[in-house]
């Protein structure tokens, strides 16, 4: 280990479970120094200084003479942490302090600002992350463990939530650097596996939201890496919201199955998965809120998902009300978006 470089000198908390040091093929990383469980909170940090994003980050002279500014406000210790920052762990140094931010910056509040970290950006990235940032409002980066970590295992997390719904080419394309995670190890069975399953549940996406999780950021893409529909009148009720309210739940419950067989079932996770969970209480007839009552009742993810099975091609009263309700729903988002 390189006693000299640069991150020895990094200030952490006395009580942080993690320690800096080498992760072979990423640079530097964060391991933990004792078994962390979880749920349990690793790091809170404050930026060292914040830089506003408005609608969008533009980094040009106006914005850099914002941080020049900001930076000379800075106490003499923490100009000194700003120059360990090393250009992804290497020796090298950042020439401009607008590359330094780009390469260690994250949103904070409601996501209309960027903070300058020293800590937080120094957790390697992995598509089965054991740590998550919920979203933060009080100007701080607070990052949990999603599960149990051993002592000595590396603590990482991921870039795009989005990821959850990738396969292995289409994040690699994003990242524009390699990650060797189980999920993106070719030599392995699992990552042939995890590519199908993260296939699959895109598609479930799209089916329940009328729309692929790309369009919400680019616009519509015709020409997907893999098709998700083999049978293009499911996409089309999709994209109509004609989609049945026991489709609806069955779909819902085999995604959350399939993210507990990826291990990417958290606790955060399952909380924004709760509007596909809302969908059980919607049912009107009879007959399937008896099956629905018999789901929930099941008390694993996978058991869930078997039972609902008796609700498919099942039509309900309340269908044609929420088939309206979400078109409603969808035309009202995508106004906000183009405002």
């Amino acid at each position: 280990m390189d006693q000299n470089h640069p991150y020895k000198k990094l200030r952490i908390p006395k009580d942080a479970p993690f320690e800096l040091r080498p992760s072979p093929g990423k640079g530097w990383g964060v391991f933990a120094i004792r078994p962390i469980q979880r749920g349990e909170l690793i790091l809170k940090e404050k930026p060292l200084f914040v830089v506003s994003r408005g609608h969008g980050m533009r980094f040009d002279y106006e914005i850099e003479k914002e941080m020049s500014a900001a930076f000379k406000k800075l106490s003499a210790f923490d100009k000194q942490q700003y120059f360990c920052l090393r250009k992804n762990g290497s020796t090298e140094k950042f020439k401009r302090i607008v590359d330094a931010f780009v390469e260690n910056d994250f949103s904070i509040g409601s996501g209309t600002d960027s903070g300058l970290f020293l800590l937080q950006s120094r957790f390697n990235h992995s598509c089965i992350p054991n740590t998550k940032i919920p979203t933060q409002t009080d100007g701080t980066v607070a990052r949990y463990a999603t599960k149990d970590i051993s002592r000595g295992e590396e603590l990482t997390f991921c870039y795009d939530p989005s990821f959850k719904f990738k396969n292995r080419q289409d994040r690699h394309e994003y990242l524009e650097h390699s990650c060797n995670c189980i999920a993106c190890d070719i030599s392995t069975p699992y990552q042939k596996l995890s590519d199908m399953r993260r296939t699959f549940m895109r598609g479930l996406q799209y089916l329940t939201n009328g729309v692929d999780l790309d369009c919400r950021k680019h616009g519509p893409q015709e020409d997907l890496t893999t098709p998700l529909f083999l049978d293009l009148s499911y996409k089309r009720k999709a994209e109509n919201f004609r989609v049945r309210l026991s489709t609806r739940l069955i779909a819902g419950l085999l995604t959350i199955a399939m993210l507990e067989e990826e291990g990417l079932l958290d606790d955060l996770m399952l909380q924004r998965m709760q509007p596909a969970l809302k969908v059980a209480g919607w049912f009107k007839t009879k007959s399937n809120v008896a099956i629905v009552k018999r789901v929930m009742k099941q008390s694993t993810w996978a058991g869930k998902f078997n039972e609902s099975l008796w609700l498919w091609n099942r039509d309900d009263s309340a269908d044609e009300e929420v088939m309206v309700g979400m078109k409603a729903y969808q035309a009202y988002s995508a106004l906000n978006m183009r405002v």
